[in-house]
């Protein structure tokens, strides 16, 4: 039987965040997801009746609060949505490990931004429509709701994103079903059960990514036998949806076990889309000596006094927040780097790599543009199967290294509702 999640959020400011989370529930957590006051005909007595009744129904809560407080009904003193939040406290509340979720933006993010903004919009049209609407009055509820989620619940998620929302989504309702069979399990006097069971990012990074984890851990085998090549970048790319930062998240613990010690994905800080700042920022993830890295120079020469210890690797997630994206990573970084290491290799021979897994959002295909081809049904040392390498960028040999290993040859495909050997274009 399907697992039945229950997301409560206000409609009017956060449509496109929770229509996204139903999607990515269904197709990554097996999860009906009942959307509140999704086509709902009726009043508001039968919107709060019905709201109650599906809560009772759920086998888990979800709530994204944002910035805009909600219609409050008739007879009532606080606002559907608020509404919800009582009938599953109410359900769930008194329960060692609930499955119960309250989400919200992070302080300073992208997503508080957006919602904030937005909220401001349906604001002005509630004042034009409504004369009765007092924007003091709302601001007032709002705060006490967000203080009692804050002060009173156990623990707020903060999301910076969409993607991020969906992961966390994603998360929670693949620990709660886990947890659900492990109660199960202890009715049925199984041992090891009745503790909450938690889904870890490796796990989640895993799910339905097998081939693409062998495709890397195959890469980084081949290359092995080739000395010349003094570093390797992959680029991770899928829709939305495609968990692009779990998949990240798994890496390190499946395929790059002998790069030294962990590390997850990184992301650029804020303000950090310029990309004359990547060497300075590469050389503070990788924990370089000596710091005042500025150019891409003096990277290259930190890193071979680094290479000769041990193999390095960095994990960036969203370069398309790079100003020139995925280009400007290769054209100011990468290529440069590659092509420093390469000539200080010759001189001061280091014996390891450096590999750089970044990760991007591809694009929708143009209308009238032809599929990719399926690089999968090709088998050689130019092609990986299941990978595709950027016909943009096929011309440049950064150096000379073997055409099987250009600095930049190799893109995994991560597809959110498609086979794992089609990749988008």
């Amino acid at each position: 039987m399907q697992w039945n999640l229950f997301l409560s959020s206000t409609v009017r400011d956060l449509e496109a965040y929770r229509r996204a989370v139903q999607e990515a529930c269904r197709r990554k957590a097996d999860t009906a997801c009942q959307l509140s006051e999704d086509g709902w005909t009726g009043g508001y007595a039968d919107t709060v009746s019905k709201c109650r009744q599906r809560v009772a129904e759920a086998d888990g809560f979800i709530l994204l609060a944002g910035y805009w407080y909600g219609s409050v009904p008739p007879g009532c003193d606080r606002s559907v949505t608020h509404l919800e939040f009582d009938s599953a406290l109410g359900k769930w509340g008194q329960q060692k490990f609930p499955p119960m979720a309250v989400m919200m933006p992070e302080e300073g993010s992208r997503a508080q931004r957006a919602l904030q903004l937005t909220a401001t919009r349906v604001m002005k049209r509630e004042q034009q429509g409504n004369p009765q609407f007092d924007p003091q009055e709302h601001d007032g509820r709002l705060a006490q709701f967000h203080g009692i989620l804050t002060g009173t619940w156990r623990t707020v998620t903060r999301f910076k994103d969409g993607p991020d929302l969906r992961e966390w989504a994603i998360s929670n309702c693949l620990s709660w079903q886990k947890a659900g069979r492990s109660f199960l399990d202890a009715a049925q006097g199984l041992p090891d059960a009745a503790e909450e069971q938690q889904v870890s990012d490796e796990e989640l990074g895993r799910l339905g990514r097998q081939l693409q984890i062998q495709l890397l851990s195959e890469l980084l085998s081949e290359v092995a036998a080739f000395p010349a090549v003094p570093a390797l970048a992959c680029v991770v790319h899928g829709g939305d949806l495609a968990g692009q930062r779990a998949f990240l998240q798994a890496l390190p613990g499946q395929c790059l076990a002998g790069f030294g010690a962990r590390q997850g994905p990184a992301r650029l800080p804020l303000g950090g889309g310029d990309p004359s700042l990547l060497p300075a920022w590469v050389a503070k993830t990788l924990g370089l000596p000596g710091g005042g890295v500025q150019s891409v120079e003096q990277l290259a020469e930190r890193l071979a006094l680094a290479l000769r210890e041990r193999p390095r690797y960095f994990l960036l997630d969203r370069i398309g927040e790079l100003a020139g994206g995925a280009a400007a990573f290769r054209e100011q970084l990468w290529l440069p780097l590659y092509q420093a290491l390469s000539q200080l290799r010759q001189d001061q021979p280091f014996a390891h790599r450096l590999l750089a897994v970044v990760a991007t959002t591809a694009r929708n295909r143009r209308p009238g543009t032809p599929p990719a081809r399926n690089p999968s049904r090709r088998m050689g040392p130019r092609t990986i199967p299941g990978c595709c390498g950027c016909r943009a960028w096929e011309t440049s040999t950064a150096g000379g290294c073997w055409p099987g290993f250009r600095p930049w040859r190799f893109r995994i495909s991560l597809p959110a509702a498609v086979p794992p050997w089609r990749t988008g274009p």
